[in-house]
């Protein structure tokens, strides 16, 4: 991991910014973004290039277990947390502008700023089940849409790049790509295929109402049976 670290450059975390000034209201979001250092070196010896983010939609505040789901959310969440009213506040005078993801190795006291945001390794016993779903808000409803297999909507609407663990907190929406993810998991990596234990499992897994799974479970079996869906 540390090799890594090394070998790529990340900035963030960073909250994204249009025409040079933050935004607000109800369009905010938290960005891990990746990319590879410049170089001087010769084309033939550059580390191969990378680029990339990660747009963080839920944390879980330890205090009292409340999952804050939402990108908007989570800053509202991440200002309140740090005692700043405003995104310019948390960034220039709280973050004194460091929008690094690691903490700075030069660092002496890592207590002499109590507000920071850093990666750092989790301890824990036990571990979480990944699972994979399309992304949240993300539809065909969008004015520049297409329904062309060429418009890049249709293209990334069922494109299961959204992460998550711990399904059965994960209640305040995007309960259909939950469900999707974790359908997922069961049949792929559990190999359950009867309907009644699939739709068992997927009940237990994400505290969804029996009903409420086999409505889910009935429309994607109709969608992939008319060619309406494609698992492929």
């Amino acid at each position: 991991m540390t090799k890594k670290i090394n070998d790529y450059q990340e900035h963030g975390p960073y909250i994204p910014s249009a025409a040079a000034s933050y935004r607000s209201g109800s369009r905010k979001g938290l960005d891990l973004t990746i990319g590879t250092p410049n170089s001087s070196s010769p084309p033939s010896s550059r580390p191969i290039s990378v680029r990339g983010g990660i747009l963080l939609r839920s944390l879980r505040r330890h205090s009292d277990s409340s999952v804050i789901s939402g990108p908007s959310l989570l800053v509202d969440e991440l200002l309140r947390a740090s005692g700043t009213s405003s995104i310019p506040e948390l960034v220039s005078e709280k973050w004194q502008g460091d929008i690094s993801a690691f903490r700075a190795p030069s660092v002496e006291s890592p207590d002499s700023n109590l507000v920071t945001l850093f990666i750092g390794n989790k301890q824990t016993h036990t571990s979480s089940q990944m699972y994979r779903s399309p992304r949240i808000g993300l539809d065909l409803s969008h004015p520049s849409t297409r329904l062309d297999p060429s418009n890049k909507r249709v293209q990334y609407v069922s494109k299961p790049y959204r992460y998550f663990i711990l399904p059965h907190l994960l209640t305040a929406n995007g309960r259909g790509q939950t469900f999707l993810g974790v359908h997922d998991h069961c049949v792929d990596v559990l190999q359950i295929s009867k309907k009644p234990l699939l739709a068992s499992k997927i009940a237990s897994l994400t505290g969804l109402q029996p009903q409420t799974v086999d409505k889910y479970l009935n429309a994607y079996r109709d969608a992939v049976a008319s060619g309406d869906w494609n698992i492929s």
